[in-house]
C-alpha cells in the first residue's frame, strides 16, 4: 500500500455518504495578495512529545516552505497546536512572507488568537508571542480549518513521526507528501 493510500485510510478522508448527504471539504486558495500557512500537530502523548508542521502555499497551491518541528517535554495537544502556529508564522517571517492567511484545525486556538479579552489559559505565552509576530507582516489573518482541509500539513506530521529530525524544504516537501499536495490542488481547481 502506497503512503498516499494509507494516509487517506489512517486520517479518515475516505467515507461513504448517501447521495443526499454530500459535502467535500478541499483545500482553497488565497487570494492573489496573500500567501496560505497551513500549520498541524501531532501530539504523542505516552512520549511526553509533540511535532509541528507548516505549509506555505501560493495562490496557485505551490507550495513555498515547509518544515517540520520536534518538541520534547510537551504535555498537552492545546499548547501542541498553538506552538504549531508559532512555528508557520516564523517559517512565514523566514520565508520573507509580507501577507499571510494561517490556518489551523484547532478552533480553540484559532480563537484565542483573533480575541481580544485577556487570555488566560495555558498557552497564553504562546498566543501573546504569536500575536506579537503577527504585527511583523503587512497582514495576517488566522482562520480555522477543519482536519480534511488541512490534508498537506497533517501529512507531513505523519511522516517519519518517528524520527526526532527536524526538517525545512523550499518549494518542495517530502516524495511522500506530494501527491498530497497535488491532489489538494486538484480539488481547488477542477478541470
Amino acid at each position: 500500500m502506497s503512503f498516499y493510500d494509507w494516509f487517506e485510510v489512517e486520517s479518515g478522508y475516505i467515507e461513504l455518504t448517501t447521495d443526499e448527504n454530500i459535502s467535500v471539504v478541499c483545500w482553497t486558495a488565497p487570494p492573489l495578495s496573500l500567501v496560505k500557512v497551513i500549520v498541524d500537530a501531532s501530539f504523542i502523548c505516552s512520549e511526553t512529545r509533540a511535532i509541528t508542521t507548516a505549509v506555505i502555499h501560493d495562490h496557485e497551491g505551490l507550495v513555498i516552505g515547509a518544515s517540520r518541528r520536534h518538541y520534547l517535554a510537551i504535555h498537552s495537544i492545546f499548547t501542541t497546536e498553538a506552538l504549531a502556529v508559532l512555528h508557520g508564522l516564523s517559517l512565514a517571517q523566514d520565508l520573507g512572507c509580507a501577507s499571510i492567511q494561517v490556518e489551523s484545525d484547532s478552533l480553540a486556538v484559532v480563537k484565542s488568537l483573533n480575541s481580544t479579552d485577556t487570555d488566560r489559559s495555558e498557552i497564553r505565552a504562546i498566543t501573546w508571542d504569536a500575536k506579537v509576530k503577527a504585527r511583523s507582516f503587512n497582514a495576517c489573518d488566522f482562520r480555522f480549518i477543519s482536519r480534511q482541509g488541512n490534508r498537506t500539513a497533517h501529512a507531513l506530521a505523519l511522516v517519519y513521526r518517528s524520527e526526532l529530525v527536524e526538517e525545512f524544504w523550499v518549494e518542495e516537501v517530502p516524495p511522500e507528501v506530494l501527491t498530497v499536495v497535488d491532489s489538494d490542488r486538484r480539488w481547488s481547481d477542477p478541470p
